[in-house]
Parts: structure tokens; C-alpha cells; sequence
């Protein structure tokens, strides 16, 4: 237990009246959570019981007015002593907000769940999973062990029979698509998603084969499916920057968006809007654009339109539309790269952000989550994570506070990429949370010594934001493709700079040394480009070079967003991203250096102006 005074009621006073909007919580004060009580009765009874935490008074009554006289004594538990920073690996459960009820049940849980792991083939565990698959749990404490018990069992999670069936009619559909377009037997491409179109046109060869079905389909006055209209006009975008293969693609893209509604129907117009942004076609462009921001479905995209959008107004000389489509760019997606490059130098605040243990809103919420405090006092950190994992879609119900606090557990379990997903999330949903404290757990700082050795060879800032993106610091992390370890290299491309091992790869100096020797190699093939070099790393030099003969390279920020995969499009974004908050937090120097990745990046000196 730590012990500490407050002497100056009169600076607990201001606490208070500063934050009487919550009746009850907890706030990070210096890496530390200190349960704050509410004078002048902003108690509610229907709010769960906040930690208690040995605060001296006279009373225990619920709803009864608490005062604090100058001298009293807060005991903070050494059981909530989460570091923002993952330095602190003390105990972390708190257990003072808890009555000795749902303590008890908790470990209890906790140690059933544990036991269960260590012998899954038991009797007990058998008859235990049995009833988890085959009865619906009347306690909330079985329930949660179910919770647990059937992520612990999944392992690599398998397909259930009906994805397996739905996997095989997919390339059932793919392969008759394949067999329609090499016969030209264009009426039986109907009835299709767009990715198995898409699928099925990689497998059919080169654009000019496809070019007569694009045609008919422009010269029938009858609508067509938008899914087909959008997979053509991504198939012709392969010829570009032929005029006339430009020419179709845009012609499919506008048809579609006026033919269907749909997610592909908005990609369509979106990709148009782009195009016609290329051709400084500045009306048209706005036409496209528009119909995507007042379509909900456009939410995917609506970061990109706004700044787009301000670009046009920009270079249609309408100032006042300009500056409001940025205030709403910036207001709606302030952490998106292209609200940074249009928001002016600001500083990041101070203030500590609130949490709170328990949940009024998801209710069901708490007892797997004071079963996961329990299991990490155990020692049982991966358990823990299982079952957090369980309650991922509901915690994004919860109050913000709550969703913090179940980031906090991730990390302290060593589940960065699940914390990443709440956090993104939360910050996206409740801008006013976002302080340099919980910046910094957004943005750790893991494992900078690595990549600070071979800051000869790259930008430390630069490699730690890949890092981030690649594995979210999992050193153990594999992909579907067989890429490794922190930079997630692929063994072919490792052995190629120095004779090693796959197992050698989860090293992480191993893994890094050779990562930042790899992004180098990169870095030089296109002259100091940056973008070009992390698209390279992501999709491979060979695809790079495509898309410089194929889209216009003068606007990077434009040459970014007009990637057609979609993975490497959010990789470069997030990690220009990640690079801008990874400097601003961390670096002295941020602000005489600037960014020493810009040089030859556009996209990173977008930041300077």
C-alpha cells in the first residue's frame, strides 16, 4: 500500500469542481490512479461503487456527503498502480473498488480458469467445457469463465463449417467468373461481389483482354451492378496513364455511383473524384466527392473527401468553403494524416485523463473484468487477455473512462495490438480524451533502444512508427504470409542481407537490425522517397514501380491515397502518422530538426507547412 497526504484541501477542492461531471471516478495523477470523492452530494445511487481506497472519515453511508478535511489520508492500492508509461509491472487489481463478494468470486474464477488451462484434457475440464458449449450459464461467474474458457480452447481459432462452405463456394464463383471472361461470355457476369470479380480478373490477364466488356457496358443505357461497374474500373486503371483506358475507368466509376448506393457504388466515386482531381478537373471532382460525404456508407472515407474536398475549394479561390471543410476535417479526424497537414503546431494537453473500474452502461462488463484483474495478480497474463478478448464489441458500449481502463489491462497483460484497437476507437469517438498521458499509451515508446542503434542507417522515429504498424511490438508476431518478428520480415528477404534462421527472426535485435537494414536498401532504391520506400516495405519494390508509371507522383499525398490496395494506402498513411505524434511527443529536437525523413518525402514535410 502507498500512503499519500494531501495537505491543501483547498487544491482537492479545485479537483472537484473541475470535474463535477463525473460522480464518480478515478485519475491518472503522475502514473498513478487516485480515487477522487465529489463533494456537495454528486454522488448517484444508481452508479457502481468506486473504489473506496481507505479514505479516513466518519461514515460508510453510500449516498452520504463525504468531506475531506485538510490532513486526511488517501491510501492508494498499490493494486492500481497501472504506469501509462508500461514501465510500473506491479500488482494491478483493484481490489479496494470491489466489494469482498466479487473479490472472492473473481479469484475463485480466476484459479478455475487457470486450472483449466493447465490440464484442458482432464475429467473436470471436459465436463466444464461440455456444459460452457451446451447450456446457457445462469451465473455471471460461469458465464465468464465460459468467456474464457472457450478462447483458451480455440487456439488457432478454426473455421466453423459454414465459413468452410462459404470459403469454397467463393472459389467455386471465382473460378466461373475466371472461365466466363476468358470465353467472353459477358451476360453470365452478374450476380457478383466485387472482390470475386476482382479475384477473378487478376487470374484473366491483361486489361486490353477486358476492354471490349468494359465498352458494352458503358453503351447500354440500363444500369448495371455497381460491384461489376467498380471491379472493371479497377481493371482498366492497370493501363493508365492511357488516355483512353482513363477514360473507361472514370466512365465505369461514374456510372456505378449512379446506379447503386452501395459501398462499392461509393468507392467508385471516390476513386472518380481523385481522377478528376488529377485531370485539375476541379467542378467535377467536387460533384463526386460530395455524393460520398452525404452517403452514410462513405464513412470509410470521409477524412480523405474532407481534405480532398478542401483542396478543390483551394483551387476554386472559395476561401470561406476552404476554411470550413478544414475546421471540420480537424474537428471530426483530428489524429488522421490529413487533418495533420492541415492543422496548425498545437500544443498537446497536460491534463491526466479520468477511468473508471466499473461500468453503469455494460453491466455485464464487470465481472469479466475484475475476473481479468484477477488473473493477472495470478501471474496468468495470457488468460487474462482471452478473456478480455471476449468483451472486445461490448467495451466499445461502455463509458469512455471504462474503455481506457480495459485498454490499461491489455497493456499491462502485454496485448498491445488489442489495446491499439480500443484506444483507436475510443480517441476517434471521444476526442476529449486524448492527452499527451494517453498519447503516450497510443504511442509507446517500446523498444527505441533497438532501432536508436542503427540511427546511422534510418530515422529512429521513422523505424519505431513501422514497428508499431508492422507488430505492434509483438516480437513473436507472424502473419498469414509467413512475415516475422518486430518488423515482420519475411525469412527469403532476411537470408538475402545475412545467413539466419526463422527461429532467429523473433529476436528482436536480430529482427531489427536486419528490418532497418532492409527499409535502408529501400530508402536508397528511390532516393530518399519515404513514402515509396514504406509502400515498397509493405507491397514490394515491383508494385511500387507499377504505380510510378501509373499515377501521377507530383502530389504524393494524391499518389498515397490513389494506391489500389487498400492495405498499403492505411499503411503509409498510419505510419506518417505514427512518425508526426512519435516526435512530437518524444523528441527535443522535433522543433529544430523538424522531420529528418522529409527531405525528399512530401508527405512529411506536409507537417512543416
Amino acid at each position: 500500500m502507498i500512503k499519500k497526504t494531501i495537505k491543501n484541501s483547498q487544491f482537492l477542492l479545485q479537483i472537484l469542481q473541475e470535474n463535477r461531471t463525473h460522480p464518480r471516478g478515478y485519475r491518472v495523477l503522475g502514473g498513478t490512479f487516485a480515487f477522487v470523492l465529489f463533494l456537495g452530494g454528486c454522488t448517484t445511487p444508481q452508479e457502481p461503487r468506486g473504489s473506496r481506497l481507505g479514505v479516513e472519515r466518519t461514515s460508510s453511508v453510500q449516498d452520504q456527503k463525504i468531506p475531506i478535511a485538510s490532513g486526511d489520508t488517501i491510501i492508494l492500492s498499490d493494486s492500481i498502480r497501472l504506469s501509462l508509461s508500461g514501465i510500473d509491472r506491479g500488482p494491478h487489481a483493484p481490489q479496494d473498488s470491489q466489494s469482498i463478494e466479487e473479490q472472492t468470486q473473481a479469484l475463485k474464477t480466476a484459479k478455475k480458469i487457470i486450472a483449466y488451462s493447465k490440464a484442458p484434457s482432464s475429467p473436470a475440464s471436459k465436463k466444464d467445457f461440455h456444459r460452457c458449449q451446451n447450456e446457457e450459464p445462469e451465473w455471471v461467474w460461469d458465464a465468464t469463465f465460459c468467456r474464457a474458457v472457450t478462447g483458451l480452447s480455440g487456439g488457432k481459432r478454426r473455421m466453423s463449417p459454414a465459413q468452410q462452405l462459404k470459403k469454397q463456394l467463393n472459389a467455386r464463383r471465382v473460378s466461373q467468373l475466371v472461365n466466363s471472361l476468358k470465353k467472353k461470355k459477358w451476360d453470365e457476369i452478374k450476380g457478383v461481389q466485387e472482390s470475386q470479380l476482382i479475384q477473378a480478373l487478376k487470374r484473366s490477364g491483361d486489361a486490353e483482354r477486358v476492354k471490349p466488356f468494359s465498352e458494352r457496358l458503358l453503351s447500354e443505357s440500363s444500369c448495371q451492378e455497381s460491384s461489376v461497374l467498380t471491379a472493371m474500373g479497377t481493371k482498366m486503371e492497370e493501363r493508365f496513364p492511357d488516355p483512353t483506358y482513363k477514360t473507361l475507368a472514370m466512365g465505369l466509376y461514374e456510372k456505378s455511383g449512379k446506379c447503386g448506393k452501395d459501398p462499392s457504388a461509393i468507392k467508385a466515386l471516390y476513386r472518380l473524384g481523385l481522377l478528376k482531381i488529377w485531370d485539375q478537373n476541379w467542378e467535377e471532382a467536387e460533384q463526386a466527392l460530395v455524393k460520398v460525404f452525404e452517403w452514410e456508407q462513405g464513412l470509410d472515407f470521409k477524412s480523405r473527401v474532407l481534405y480532398w474536398r478542401h483542396f478543390v475549394a483551394q483551387q476554386l479561390k472559395d476561401r470561406k468553403k476552404a476554411d470550413s471543410l478544414k475546421a471540420q476535417l480537424i474537428q471530426d479526424h483530428p489524429l488522421s494524416l490529413h487533418a495533420l497537414v492541415l492543422s496548425e503546431e498545437q500544443e498537446m494537453v497536460e491534463r491526466s485523463p479520468w477511468v473508471k473500474f466499473r461500468s453503469a452502461a455494460q453491466k455485464s462488463l464487470n465481472p469479466v473484468i475484475a475476473v481479468a484483474e484477477a488473473l493477472q495478480k495470478e501471474g496468468a497474463s495470457r488468460w487474462s487477455i482471452l478473456t478480455l478478448e471476449s468483451i472486445t464489441e461490448l467495451v466499445l458500449d461502455a463509458e469512455p473512462e471504462v474503455q481506457l481502463y480495459v485498454g490499461l489491462l491489455f497493456m499491462r497483460a502485454g496485448d498491445t495490438l488489442n489495446k491499439f484497437k480500443i484506444l483507436s476507437s475510443l480517441f476517434k469517438n471521444y476526442p476529449g480524451i486524448v492527452t499527451r498521458e494517453s498519447m503516450e499509451m497510443m504511442f509507446p515508446l517500446s523498444r527505441f533502444e533497438l532501432v536508436r542503434n542503427h540511427e546511422n542507417l534510418a530515422d529512429p522515429y521513422l523505424m519505431i512508427s513501422l514497428i508499431r504498424q508492422e507488430s505492434a511490438f509483438n516480437e513473436r508476431a507472424r502473419s498469414r504470409v509467413g512475415a516475422m518478428g518486430l518488423m515482420q520480415l519475411m525469412p527469403q528477404t532476411a537470408r538475402r542481407m545475412e545467413r539466419v534462421s526463422k527461429k532467429a527472426l523473433f529476436d528482436p535485435q536480430t529482427n531489427v537490425r536486419l528490418g532497418v537494414r532492409f527499409f535502408s536498401h529501400l530508402h536508397d532504391r528511390y532516393s530518399g522517397e519515404t513514402e515509396l520506400a514504406l509502400a515498397a516495405y509493405n507491397a514490394g519494390p515491383g508494385a511500387v514501380d507499377i504505380w510510378k508509371n501509373r499515377y501521377p507522383i507530383e502530389n504524393r499525398l494524391l499518389f498515397v491515397d490513389l494506391i489500389p490496395y487498400r492495405e498499403t494506402r492505411e499503411y503509409v498513411a498510419s505510419i506518417a502518422r505514427n512518425y508526426y505524434f512519435y516526435r512530437k511527443l518524444y523528441s527535443a529536437d522535433a522543433r529544430e530538426d523538424r522531420t529528418p525523413a522529409a527531405p525528399k518525402a512530401p508527405v512529411f514535410r506536409l507537417f512543416e507547412t
